[in-house]
């Protein structure tokens, strides 16, 4: 296939893995993204950051079969990278340092496309540093990205924008070890048992516990700082419907929204891990299972309230390129609960947009199109300030 005009001598950066619990998820959705800019014509270098937080580079991790087996790996040979920050182009220069039997390396990436997901990468950290070297990335920016990663400060957006959300108590690890009876008291005064004891910066159902009765929220809370320094915790809805929506960022349009789609619980009390992401015999599901109605079987109105809403917190949020929200649904009461916000979707949710009439190789088009555009308006803006406050050392405030 001949490679779009606009990307003809650029390569793209996928970034994938990380040091989240989400790690394995993020290597699912960089192969996905690697095949279709492939099949575009696209340049692409693979670069998996490791648990421990290493870079490595390879055509070794193009492999299903070598990632399938990353954790058992001697990574060492892909490690030998460096970030060099001694240019001044908008472009991310990785080198290799030279070794016995290879020479010092260097590749060059003109657009990143970060996949990660959960702390260290979704949640504007990975953004930041892409912002400091001035380089185009795909997908949202560090403040929609910290917000939306950050369930606490999610649901209070919720609240401080009129968008109705289940009543929540978060906290931090501190707060809980200093005086956890208070806590436990505000749960109680709060929130409507069942509930539901998250991580406030994991995805991917990680960490989640649903909690039954006020005398089994300890423990449940303590698995939850297994993942994260602040917990959130949610009443529950009975009955519920799971309901998602995505948007997307089209480069010559405003925002769209997906289909619904309805997510079964199947066997479990919520949407787990394995229900997203794994079959019963181990195999990856690339969200496409029998576990989701698309379009959701809800009212008209309802799911148009829903694609309305999502838009409108994509844009008031600040967020770019894409980003999933996901809704709790009362169908005897017909309430509607916005819930979370995912900046980075797993697989990119390319099930729910295959469903909603757009294919792959279009939401990788407009994915980077709006990247660089984006780049080029921040680009424009950011003009150093000239100040006569060095120059005149002899100032009020140096020269004290």
């Amino acid at each position: 296939m001949n490679t779009p005009s606009p990307f003809i001598g650029k390569t793209v950066g996928v970034f994938f893995g990380g040091k989240s619990p989400e790690h394995d998820v993020s290597i699912i959705t960089g192969l996905l993204v690697l095949d279709e800019l492939a099949k575009l014509g696209i340049l692409s270098e693979p670069i998996y950051i490791g648990t421990d937080g290493a870079w490595c580079m390879g055509q070794l991790l193009r492999e299903r079969s070598f990632l399938q087996g990353i954790h058992s790996h001697d990574l060492y040979p892909l490690q030998r990278w460096s970030l060099d920050t001694r240019h001044r182009t908008p472009r991310l220069i990785l080198t290799r340092r030279p070794s016995f039997l290879s020479r010092r390396e260097q590749k060059i990436i003109d657009i990143a496309f970060p996949v990660f997901h959960g702390a260290y990468g979704e949640d504007g950290c990975f953004q930041g540093l892409c912002e400091t070297l001035g380089v185009p990335y795909v997908g949202c920016g560090v403040e929609g990205s910290a917000i939306a990663m950050n369930k606490i400060l999610t649901k209070q957006f919720f609240q401080q924008h009129g968008v109705q959300t289940t009543p929540f108590v978060g906290f931090s690890e501190a707060d809980w070890k200093s005086d956890a009876n208070s806590i436990k008291r505000r749960i109680n005064e709060t929130l409507t048992f069942p509930v539901f004891v998250k991580p406030s910066h994991a995805g991917s159902s990680i960490g989640i516990s649903r909690v039954k009765k006020l005398e089994a929220i300890e423990e449940a809370i303590e698995a939850s700082f297994e993942f994260d320094t602040h917990c959130v915790i949610e009443s529950g809805i009975s009955p519920v419907r799971d309901l998602t929506c995505c948007v997307r960022e089209c480069a010559s349009s405003s925002p769209k929204a997906s289909l619904v789609q309805d997510s079964s619980f199947g066997k479990s009390e919520f949407f787990t891990y394995k229900e997203k992401y794994l079959q019963s015999d181990g195999t990856h599901l690339d969200g496409a299972g029998e576990s989701f109605t698309i379009p959701a079987e809800i009212p008209v109105a309802t799911s148009k309230n829903i694609q309305e809403t999502s838009v409108a917190i994509f844009k008031e949020l600040g967020l770019s390129g894409i980003s999933r929200v996901d809704f709790l649904y009362n169908p005897e009461t017909s309430q509607l609960y916005a819930n979370e916000i995912n900046p980075m979707p797993g697989t990119l949710y390319e099930h729910l947009w295959k469903k909603s009439g757009v294919e792959p190789k279009e939401l990788i088009l407009d994915l980077l199109d709006v990247a660089i555009r984006k780049h080029t308006e921040t680009i424009k803006k950011n003009k150093y300030f000239h100040s006569p406050l060095l120059s005149d050392m002899q100032g009020q405030k140096l020269s004290k």
